[in-house]
């Protein structure tokens, strides 16, 4: 007698979820945009140079050259002055800021902070904003000066919902940042610019403070969003095996993937959240219940509720004068 078993369509695997934070040093620094040219000069194959003050000449200078053929790739060159510190150091000293050697680092034309341009440039096409500033976060490690970097990670796993609370908490503002990446690590593999195999590469990574504000709305919003939405475009999680229950680990070593893991696990647990609906709070909760709640806090409620009153007060006393003088 051959008896059928039913095929389960869905099974949960257990799993632990780790977050062993890559150990990292991390400072504010200041960056220069070298040249932004128009010109189309075919590539050369250059991804990073140093630094070397253009003379001037009628002629154009190997470096202007160089500043057109990284435009025509939709690139420019940046210069960046990085401070080094010294053991036990938290913030490098005036010196060491003064002193910073500069680099001249190839970077996308899409990634300079969109404050740097007037209401009327754009990074497509605009004039030459040579000379303009912007602060960068600079992390200083000499695993970056391979091509292929190994960072190290930490001895003790934190609290990635910790981490994510708190980058979801703070001001914006560079040193803020610079706080938060210092007790957590690592943001996400990349160098912050452009390198190629044979080429340079610096003893730093770089970040650029409004990627991760663009990043945070992102992240706020697939939270309080629907599980479809993030489910369907987020990176799967992977597991690797461990030799004692539950067999399986989840592990992420950056910020940023442990964020986007967290979201997906809160997803895959049927956790609700919304953003506060006052404009000046916009914090995120954890909704508990099935009712649809509008606020963070009572607090929030009642103030956006008096602010309604107000306006709404403000918006009758405004119609009541209109239309006395029109009765006068």
């Amino acid at each position: 007698m051959t008896r059928s078993m039913a095929q389960p369509s869905n099974f949960a695997i257990p799993a632990t979820f780790s977050f062993r934070p890559y150990r990292a040093r991390w400072v504010v620094c200041r960056a220069e945009i070298v040249g932004w040219r128009a010109e189309r000069i075919p590539p050369l194959g250059f991804n990073v140079t140093p630094v070397f003050a253009p003379v001037p000449r009628a002629e154009p200078t190997a470096l202007e050259l160089e500043i057109a053929r990284h435009r025509s790739r939709g690139k420019i060159l940046v210069s960046v002055a990085v401070p080094s510190l010294k053991d036990g150091e938290t913030e490098p000293s005036v010196g060491a800021m003064l002193s910073a050697p500069p680099y001249a680092v190839e970077m996308y034309c899409d990634e300079i902070p969109a404050d740097v341009l007037s209401p009327h440039e754009n990074r497509e096409n605009t004039p030459d904003i040579a000379g303009r500033e912007f602060y960068l976060l600079a992390c200083v490690l000499p695993e970056f000066a391979e091509i292929f970097p190994k960072p190290i990670p930490g001895d003790v796993a934190k609290n990635a919902w910790s981490m994510r609370a708190e980058f979801f908490g703070l001001e914006e503002d560079s040193y803020a940042i610079v706080t938060f990446l210092n007790r957590w690590g690592l943001w996400n593999t990349g160098r912050g610019y452009i390198t190629g195999l044979g080429y340079p590469t610096f003893p730093f990574s770089l970040v650029f403070p409004q990627y991760l504000w663009e990043k945070r709305e992102r992240y706020l919003s697939a939270l309080a969003g629907t599980a479809r939405a993030w489910l369907s475009s987020a990176l799967p999680l992977t597991f690797s095996r461990i030799d004692k229950p539950p067999y399986f680990l989840v592990e992420r070593f950056y910020c940023e993937d442990a964020i986007q893991a967290t979201i997906t696990i809160d997803h895959l647990s049927d956790v609700k959240f919304g953003i506060c609906k006052r404009n000046d709070c916009r914090k995120l909760f954890q909704r508990v219940t099935q009712q649809k709640r509008l606020y963070c806090s009572p607090e929030c409620a009642h103030l956006a509720n008096v602010r309604k009153l107000r306006n709404k007060k403000k918006k009758a006393e405004s119609k009541g004068r209109k239309h006395a003088t029109r009765k006068n």
